[in-house]
This record gives structure tokens, C-alpha cells and sequence, in this order.
């Protein structure tokens, strides 16, 4: 779900740092998952509760004429705070 737009500030983590869409996942099981794992799971809040936090993630463009990318993530889960940081792009061929 878009979010709209935020700035992100660079850090010692991450090389962006401007405009980005702030876009939300959730999971939802559906099917196929044993019972026990029906409810939140790893995605659960902290306080243990049976609500899900999101998958939130800042897409923007990277560098001028390069495409749409995720330059940071984030979800908190039972174990934690995850945080993924964009740390370097290169344009061109993949060698």
C-alpha cells in the first residue's frame, strides 16, 4: 500500500538520501501454512499479540535515469528490528 512520500536522510548505513515512497506490505497466510503458524507468527508484534506489522518499504530512484529501487527496508518481528540499507549502486553492464 502506498504511504506516500518521505525524505530519507543519509547515515553511515546508506547512500541515499532524498524522496522516497514510503509503500507498506502486510501478510495475510491464505493457505498451506500448519495451524500453529495461522497466527502472526515471525511478522508478530513485539508485545506478542496476534497483529501483524508491516513490511515497510522506500522506493525511489537511486541515481538520475536509473529505475525505481528499494533503497531502504524495515520490519519489526518477534526477534526484532530488521533494516536492510541500499550501501552502493553501479549502472552499465554486470560484469
Amino acid at each position: 500500500e502506498n504511504k506516500g512520500e518521505e525524505v530519507l536522510t543519509q547515515t553511515d548505513y546508506n547512500i541515499y538520501h532524498g524522496p522516497a515512497i514510503r509503500c507498506e506490505v502486510t501478510f495475510e497466510p491464505v493457505a498451506g501454512f500448519p495451524e500453529k503458524e495461522q497466527r502472526a507468527g515471525f511478522w508478530s508484534a513485539r508485545d506478542n499479540s496476534d497483529k501483524r506489522n508491516p513490511l515497510i518499504i522506500w522506493i525511489a530512484h537511486p541515481q538520475p535515469g536509473l529505475p525505481l529501487f528499494a533503497v531502504r527496508a524495515q520490519s519489526t518481528t518477534n526477534m526484532g528490528t530488521i533494516i536492510a540499507h541500499l550501501r552502493s549502486v553501479a549502472s552499465g553492464a554486470i560484469p
